[in-house]
């Protein structure tokens, strides 16, 4: 009974002395001072300051809550830092465009005195910063707020860990920060600034000399775009819609993109100038660099393009003639080209290059670069080496000037490799007709774990109705590993398509 009474009068006096209770623990709460916060407070701004952006607002108040609205340009980001002295913690942070996205910080039991938060505007906005403290601050000891707050186009979007964005949005970010300095970039715009995919390049100016300057650097007999034999004495690059060249050549390291062929003299001269700045920025990932090679013609001469930072290179050319500029294949698969007004003074008036040319004005035969290292490639192979096989019948599929015919190089990496070789070569036999060569070089592709082949195989097999050889040619594949195969034949067990 006692106990049941005691039990009561807890319950009733609850109320009260939670209340005091809290009161108890805020009046004894441990105080926590501007200064013990400055350190991680000024922390967090260096974080925005090397993200590229810069202060438009900062001080100290006691006015809680605590807002601001923040004017954004389209490609403008916001950073706010923000830290409370005092008994109390953030109850209620949030960052938020006008109709857009939000960014916030509940703190959900958690106590935080310190918070950044930074978000990005992809169109003309307004940002809203809302502070929110515990609703009944202490009289005895009111809380400081410390706030920054923070404004520009971010230099390095992918690296700036407190910004609030999807990858795709980052992605774009990137873009407009490099495209910013791009703009940024002493003197005038001389051609405009092009953007440029893995499989596209560009002539800059379109001219029979450029047109002869990657002549010279592919080494092929079948540039592209290919002359019509009717038009062989013709260059395609005097027709005015004619701009564009096949971004790929081969040198002796492999495969080179070829960024752009430019002109400088004829550029130059044009616009009145004594040099031009030829700019070269990755777009799809500007914290990685793209080496870019300045290729010059005849002579050949290789240079390394100065980085300016991880996403630009910038080449300062004062001197007059045909310049190629090319980079690794595998490197940057988005690039933008600017060529702009340099800074320099050339020694010598700006005039057009006249390469290619002979003394009547026509394009004048070429001897072409040495052929990139085909000899070694089929040596390689016919003495047993399958890479080099590879090698060689990739020569010959793009049609380097003395590789011969893919199926030959194709013929020997079949019996030293087999699989995805053989494969290939069932291709080759079956577009020239020879079907039933075809046949047995699918069948021992798959036989030796070419997953394209066995799947191919007995989805043809399997139309047919011939289910039992369908069935034995899935499991084949899988037993090499191939787990589309694996998927097939648990489909097939389970549909009991096993057998006729």
């Amino acid at each position: 009974m006692k106990r049941a009474i005691a039990l009561l009068f807890a319950f009733a006096t609850s109320g009260v002395a939670g209340f005091g209770f809290a009161n108890l623990v805020r009046d004894s709460a441990p105080m926590v001072t501007a200064e013990q916060l400055a350190p991680a407070h000024e922390t967090e701004e260096q974080l925005a300051l090397a993200a590229g952006l810069a202060p438009i607002d900062h001080g100290t108040t006691s006015e809680l809550p605590f807002e601001r609205e923040i004017p954004l340009a389209r490609g403008q980001c916001v950073a706010v830092v923000v830290s409370l002295a005092g008994p109390e913690h953030f109850e209620h942070v949030r960052l938020s465009l006008a109709g857009g996205r939000t960014t916030e910080n509940e703190a959900w039991g958690i106590p935080r005195r310190l918070e950044h938060l930074a978000i990005c505007a992809q169109t003309d906005t307004t940002a809203s910063l809302f502070v929110q403290p515990p609703l009944g601050i202490a009289a005895w000891a009111p809380s400081e707020l410390r706030y920054t707050i923070l404004r520009g186009v971010l230099a390095h979007p992918r690296t700036y860990v407190r910004l609030d964005a999807t990858d795709d949005e980052r992605a774009s970010f990137d873009r407009d920060a490099v495209q910013a300095r791009l703009a940024a970039a002493p003197g005038r715009a001389l051609v405009a600034a092009t953007t440029l995919s893995r499989e596209r390049a560009t002539v800059q100016p379109a001219s029979a000399p450029t047109f002869a300057a990657l002549r010279v650097l592919t080494g092929r007999r079948a540039t592209v775009p290919a002359l019509d034999e009717t038009l062989a004495a013709a260059d395609p690059y005097r027709l005015a819609d004619d701009r564009t060249i096949a971004p790929r050549v081969f040198a002796q390291s492999g495969l080179v993109r070829v960024i752009a062929a430019i002109d400088t003299g004829a550029i130059a001269a044009a616009h009145g100038v004594s040099c031009v700045s030829v700019m070269i920025a990755r777009l799809d990932d500007p914290s990685v660099a793209v080496p870019i090679t300045r290729i010059e013609v005849p002579s050949r001469l290789e240079t390394s393009v100065a980085m300016t930072d991880p996403a630009i290179a910038r080449d300062e050319i004062c001197t007059h003639g045909l310049f190629v500029y090319t980079t690794r294949e595998e490197a940057g698969s988005e690039l933008s080209l600017s060529v702009r007004e340099g800074q320099g003074t050339a020694t010598a008036a700006p005039a057009a290059s006249t390469f290619g040319l002979d003394r009547h004005g026509a394009p004048a035969p070429l001897v072409p670069m040495a052929a990139p290292p085909l000899a070694p490639a089929r040596q390689g192979c016919l003495g047993g080496d399958a890479a080099a096989c590879g090698q060689w019948a990739s020569f010959a599929a793009a049609g380097l000037e003395g590789a011969g015919e893919v199926r030959e190089a194709l013929t020997r990496q079949c019996e030293l490799a087999s699989g995805d070789a053989c494969d290939r070569l069932a291709t080759v036999e079956r577009d020239a007709g020879e079907l039933r060569a075809a046949e047995l070089h699918e069948q021992r592709a798959c036989e030796t774990g070419g997953e394209a082949a066995c799947l191919r195989r007995a989805a043809r097999l399997r139309d047919q109705g011939l289910f039992g050889e369908a069935f034995a040619t899935y499991r084949l594949g899988c037993d090499h590993g191939s787990s589309a195969c694996c998927s097939a034949v648990d489909t097939m067990q389970e549909w009991q398509l096993t057998s006729g």
